[in-house]
């Protein structure tokens, strides 16, 4: 019985193994004489890799099979930089910045190699600029702090997302945006400002919506999309 026992244990190990997903990990490197670096986001297609690599400031950087890690400029004056996503077509989307810590942050685009700060919406001076989907438009947000609000960047110029749910809940930064324009990010109930609203906003009807909270939760944190409207995050 304890060999018969012992048998089936290791069949049974050798069918999970089996079973078991293989990776290949792959290191990206850094941009010249850097210190480290961090991916941040991958094209639908999964060519194209972006993130920034860290030095004596933030380079923000593609990778690519065959060309490797390459540095992207940075706007004059700045030495932070970080790409946070990247479509099909090559167009990255990223955050320019002064120190390390983000100091008053430049929403950016890199195409063929060329570094373009975004339009800011009238009355705001900051931005970031966090997904982009096929038709390259972006989603982001501007503004800082208790004043920041969710935008979309369309043809290199920004507007705010205005729309609510019923209760008045908005859209305060955008993270992600999928090819049909639907908006995943995270938002405040004015009703409750200590609570993470996880919000949807379908760019095509101009509604508003969130996805609620895990049992037990009241909060919600909404990161990535899908095409498939699938949307990813995190509850508290």
């Amino acid at each position: 019985h304890t060999l018969a026992a012992a048998v089936a244990l290791l069949l049974a190990a050798a069918a999970a193994r089996a079973d078991a997903p293989s990776y290949a990990i792959v290191d990206l490197g850094v941009v010249g004489s850097g210190t480290a670096s961090q991916a941040n986001g991958i094209s639908p297609d999964g060519r194209i890799v972006v993130g920034r690599s860290l030095g004596t400031g933030f380079t923000a950087y593609t990778w690519t099979a065959a060309g490797g890690m390459v540095g992207l400029p940075n706007l004059a004056g700045r030495n932070f930089a970080v790409a946070n996503d990247v479509n099909d077509a090559g167009l990255v989307v990223g955050t320019s910045s002064t120190t390390s810590f983000g100091s008053s942050p430049l929403p950016v685009t890199w195409s063929n190699g060329v570094v373009t700060a975004l339009t800011i919406p009238a009355g705001f001076t900051v931005g970031q600029a966090n997904g982009v989907n096929a038709s390259g438009v972006i989603a982001g947000a501007v503004g800082s702090g208790i004043s920041q609000r969710a935008a979309l960047f369309v043809g290199g110029v920004g507007s705010l997302i205005t729309a609510t749910t019923a209760n008045g809940s908005f859209m305060t930064v955008a993270f992600g945006i999928n090819d049909a324009g639907l908006v995943v990010g995270s938002g405040i109930d004015p009703n409750n400002a200590a609570v993470n609203v996880g919000m949807v906003y379908d760019s095509t009807t101009g509604v508003m919506s969130t996805v609620g909270a895990l049992p037990g939760a009241n909060g919600a944190l909404n990161f990535g999309v899908g095409n498939g409207g699938h949307v990813v995050g995190s509850s508290m």
